[in-house]
């Protein structure tokens, strides 16, 4: 796995068009990018705009509760677990409420292996340790939208 920060280089790489990425949908998800740092929801959101989807941005959990009023529902979240205000967590929680069901990609500095025990092998949830790599970012939203859909999942 390569260290190199998930941050953009001077190349302007993230404003060129890209094809379909293996693994991913292109062109329906609607994708919520939740952090406190600026920098992290730009990036992110440059790079799921280069894929075709839609993508909404919030710097707090507030912010990103406020999108439930918009017409664009997201299908899946990547969310920061620890911001001021209402955490990672806490706005999973109330936007999975809302919303029924939502795949989400949890990210943050520290170390998240007792909420990856929470939620078990859900295949809906996965976990990202910042610093990380384009690719960790594309493999955990892989892992997310290509789990079953809500309708399966309640029927086990």
């Amino acid at each position: 796995m390569s260290t190199r920060p998930f941050v953009p280089d001077t190349g302007n790489e993230f404003t060129r068009p890209t094809p379909e990425v293996e693994g991913l949908p292109s062109g329906s998800p609607t994708v919520l990018m939740v952090d406190d740092e600026p920098m992290i929801v730009e990036v992110g959101r440059h790079f799921l705009l280069r894929l075709g989807w839609e993508v909404l941005t919030a710097h707090s959990g507030e912010s990103a509760l406020a999108h439930l009023d918009d017409a664009r529902r997201p299908t899946a979240a990547v969310i920061d677990l620890n911001m001021p205000g209402i955490d990672g967590l806490e706005t999973f929680e109330r936007l999975q409420k809302r919303l029924g069901s939502l795949s989400v990609v949890f990210t943050s500095g520290e170390d998240m292996a007792s909420l990856a025990r929470h939620f078990g092998e859900n295949p809906r949830v996965a976990f990202l340790q910042k610093p990380f790599t384009l690719g960790d970012f594309k493999q955990a939203l892989a892992e997310v939208l290509d789990g079953p859909t809500a309708d399966a999942a309640q029927a086990d």
